[in-house]
């Protein structure tokens, strides 16, 4: 166990936003859908992560061009949720191995 799975699903969907995404004053909305600001994307309005987070969701960061240099340890991490079968994975497990692709791992002294 990590402790991303012990993450509610607005914590998970906010880390992604964040981590991820890179997004800058992440909030969740009266709808609960998850909003922050881009720093690559100029916008009077923030951007939004609309919760729950949806297979098509994870489709689409899993192919955004940033993500590229990380799919292999992204599927590596994904192995080790589900094993061989990565099409049984719920898209909260996706994001979980996204999450866990993104952190660094911790060291210890």
């Amino acid at each position: 166990m990590s402790v991303i799975s012990d993450l509610s699903d607005v914590e998970l969907a906010m880390a992604i936003a964040r981590e991820v995404l890179g997004w800058k004053n992440v909030v969740v909305d009266h709808e609960g859908n998850v909003r922050g600001d881009s720093p690559q994307t100029l916008s009077e309005f923030p951007l939004t992560l609309e919760f729950p987070i949806t297979s098509e969701s994870v489709d689409l960061l899993e192919n955004r061009p940033s993500f590229a240099d990380r799919r292999e340890a992204y599927f590596s991490r994904l192995h080790q949720l589900v094993g061989n079968d990565v099409s049984i994975a719920t898209p909260r497990l996706r994001c979980e191995s996204m999450l866990m692709t993104y952190r660094k791992p911790l060291v210890y002294a």
